[in-house]
């Protein structure tokens, strides 16, 4: 089994995964986060909310055993705007902004699973009313979490993003409901997620631990290397805008890496492509990358 370590904000976020993976308190002298383990080496670590509290327990855990971590998990409940995504519905985040500091972050996605994807909106408080101008109508619209840019954030000065995969459950439409009422109506289906992620954890942990796979993920970021840098020729994006592309492109790819793929994703970057001498301002860059972002939606 993948040594994971988990990363919870409250205890009923958890309580779950302490019962798939049989997990006991275990004592961590000088570590003021409750932490748990298995015979596995698998660990979850409550965090508390909001990002101070989950970069530090992160960063305190990572600092001594990064070495000894195969996979990082981020699980929870997350809200969403009225008629985006319906309470319940589980999810893979592709994408996390930082609202505070505006910096975007782009996990690797390297397997497939049974949820949609979209991306977290991550704020230090919680969201009440809906913002506005929150979606695009050629991405999914996102969800709003307080945990997920400390994680990701924090992660990457240890491991590789590739060893990250990030979960949440819509639990309400921006506090319409009680939290009491989140957890009632939540159990089941929060449940059921719990167990499907963790397997997803697990299944990402083995799949890097094979040689197979390690030559795959060569090939599809030498590939998407080639894509990127072909289309930058033509297309100033900026370096943001480069990452979440990248990342697109990457998790794409690690799927189906046949030359049949690289033609498709080909077609898709070039697609609608006229001639033009009119300048790349930010507006028509935005519109032209959001429509490839659109299309690679479809694609997965």
């Amino acid at each position: 089994m993948s040594s994971v370590a988990l990363f919870c904000a409250h205890r009923w976020e958890a309580a779950p995964f302490l019962k798939i993976a049989g997990m006991r308190a275990c004592q961590t002298p000088h570590f003021p986060f409750a932490t748990f383990h298995n015979e596995q080496k698998c660990f979850l670590i409550l965090t508390g909310q909001g990002y101070l509290r989950t970069a530090a327990a992160v960063s305190a855990f990572l600092s001594h055993h990064a070495s000894d971590i195969q996979m990082v998990g981020n699980f929870g409940v997350a809200g969403a705007a009225p008629g985006d995504w319906s309470v319940g519905q589980p999810l893979l985040l592709n994408k996390v902004l930082d609202k505070s500091t505006g910096k975007s972050y782009f996990p690797e996605r390297q397997l497939a699973s049974p949820w949609p994807e979209t991306w977290s909106d991550c704020r230090p408080t919680p969201v009440k009313a809906v913002p506005v101008g929150r979606k695009s109508p050629l991405l999914p619209p996102p969800v709003y979490d307080m945990e997920s840019a400390a994680v990701f954030g924090t992660v990457e000065q240890y491991l590789s993003t590739s060893q990250l995969l990030l979960g949440k459950v819509v639990s309400d439409n921006l506090l319409e409901a009680e939290p009491s009422q989140i957890q009632k109506t939540l159990l089941k289906p929060y449940e059921e997620a719990c167990q499907i992620f963790w397997d997803l954890l697990l299944k990402k942990g083995r799949l890097l631990t094979t040689e197979p796979r390690r030559k795959t993920a060569g090939l599809a970021a030498t590939l998407t290397e080639r894509l990127l840098e072909d289309l930058q020729s033509r297309l100033p994006l900026t370096v943001n805008q480069a990452r979440e592309l990248k990342s697109r492109l990457l998790g794409r790819l690690l799927v189906d890496a046949t030359p049949a793929s690289v033609a498709k994703l080909r077609d898709i970057l070039t697609l609608n492509e006229a001639a033009s001498e009119e300048p790349w301002t930010k507006p028509r860059i935005k519109q032209r990358l959001e429509r490839i972002l659109g299309e690679l939606e479809q694609t997965l």
